[in-house]
């Protein structure tokens, strides 16, 4: 019987990643005899020259049909990218561009740097043999129309001009390590960057975790870390820290101190109550130097605010006389540290001439206004008064001057008065602040924060406020 030999091959479009493939599959047709079953194990692909009848055109590679001109195709399946461990394995971009021992890879030219196949959203780059996610914001760029990347050092990937390190982690370092089209970030593009975070703390590292002092943490911005955000570190536990029953110096010893004999001790101490009242001058004459009032008291009121046992209020003597109280208010009842600020935060000028003071101060010592203030009758009472101008001068309210003031001062009562004036005006006040008893109440009103704010954490610091 006479044996015929049909070659058919058909072009199938197996699609990937959105590009067709096309793929040519070999359809033999053997016909000897009938018997097609007994035949088939020494047909088709894979057969060598001394396993056929007839021959193959391949020698001792593989076979794989012939192409549209009716060449044989002959593959070295361990090689040919295009016939990869098997005919019509495709081993071509995106997802890998060589064969290397019957598998497809993603390999350099020289073939000194290869990788796996490339997974989505990566593609191969054929300059480096790496899997490389494109960078989707990069300039535009195609090899095909010869539109090259301005910058010689990027590799033009899915049309776009990509470094060829962007499969590195992202860093804080002003570019986009990862490709993803967020510089110094994290996130899916297109959508919402998610900024580098990393948690940091600028003490030493014993402290951190101990006491109050906890990490803060770092947000990156402009290729460069900020500054270390919400840490704690260590402060000294003296004046109104010394018995807050917390351990500021995170030393892991609360309200610490030395005994008579030089031993260190823990534990609470038994802790007084402070009442601490600001008198502010809102006139006219202010308006230059109240913004650093309000800063200073501010951060004082953050210093001592964490002792539970200290509440601040704010009193204005500076409205027009109304017949009651001379126009004296509470603005502020004795509170908390965050209430205080948040009140002094809106503190502006009311531009009235009316400056009582004697007055005002005093009413604040005698306990006048207690009910007006919730003022506690345990707790020690500390008044600071701010203004600037000659307390003669203040539409004087009869009764009340710098004697009458100064007998509702330590050493008399427990109660202690600071003022906040121009030095030229302490000698209005001196019978009140000058008392071996007190710390020192004389304090510079200027422009200067900072100035005040250091003289007023001397009130607290040194006052025993410990049993």
């Amino acid at each position: 019987m006479d044996a015929g030999l049909d070659l058919l091959y058909v072009e199938s479009s197996i699609p990937g990643r959105g590009r067709a493939i096309m793929r040519k599959t070999t359809v033999f047709v053997l016909l000897i005899g009938g018997v097609l079953g007994m035949l088939c194990g020494a047909c088709g692909p894979g057969a060598r020259e001394d396993e056929t009848d007839g021959g193959s055109p391949c020698g001792m590679e593989t076979y794989c049909g012939t192409d549209p001109q009716g060449v044989p195709i002959c593959a070295d399946l361990q090689k040919d990218p295009m016939n990869c461990g098997s005919c019509n394995t495709d081993c071509r971009a995106p997802e890998a561009n060589a064969c290397i021992d019957g598998l497809c890879a993603c390999a350099d030219p020289n073939q000194a740097n290869v990788s796996d196949t490339c997974a989505d959203p990566s593609v191969c780059a054929t300059q480096t043999g790496q899997c490389i996610v494109p960078d989707l914001m990069g300039d535009a760029c195609d090899p095909v129309d010869s539109v090259p990347c301005p910058d010689g050092q990027r590799l033009c990937l899915d049309r776009h001009c990509t470094l060829p390190d962007c499969d590195h982690p992202e860093i804080c370092d002003g570019r986009d390590n990862d490709c993803d089209g967020h510089t110094d970030a994290l996130g899916p593009h297109p959508g919402q960057a998610i900024p580098l975070q990393r948690e940091c703390y600028t003490g030493d590292p014993s402290w951190n975790g101990v006491g109050l002092c906890h990490q803060g943490e770092q947000i990156c911005q402009s290729g460069a870390w900020n500054p270390c955000a919400g840490e704690v570190l260590p402060v000294i536990e003296e004046g109104a820290l010394a018995c807050d029953e917390l351990d500021n110096d995170c030393n892991g010893c609360i309200d610490d101190r030395i005994d008579a004999d030089g031993a260190q001790e823990c534990g609470p101490i038994e802790a007084k109550k402070f009442d601490v009242i600001f008198i502010i001058d809102l006139s006219g004459s202010m308006g230059s130097v109240l913004p650093a009032v309000v800063v200073a008291a501010q951060s004082w009121a953050m210093h001592i605010g964490t002792n539970p046992n200290v509440r601040l209020a704010l009193v204005n003597p500076t409205d027009v006389d109304d017949g009651e109280n001379h126009g004296v208010r509470v603005t502020l009842p004795l509170s908390n540290m965050a209430a205080f600020n948040a009140v002094m935060a809106n503190v502006t000028i009311s531009n009235s001439s009316f400056e009582p003071m004697h007055y005002a101060t005093q009413m604040v010592l005698d306990g006048s206004f207690d009910a007006q203030l919730h003022a506690d009758p345990a707790a020690r009472r500390i008044v600071i008064a701010v203004h600037d101008e000659r307390t003669g001068m203040e539409n004087a309210v009869a009764g009340y001057d710098e004697a009458s003031v100064c007998a509702w001062v330590a050493p008399h009562t427990s109660a202690l008065l600071a003022i906040i004036a121009p030095p030229f005006r302490y000698e209005e006040w001196d019978a009140c602040t000058s008392s071996e008893d007190m710390p020192p109440t004389a304090i510079p009103l200027s422009g200067d924060a900072g100035t005040m704010l250091a003289h007023l954490r001397q009130i607290l610091d040194e006052v025993p406020l410990c049993q």
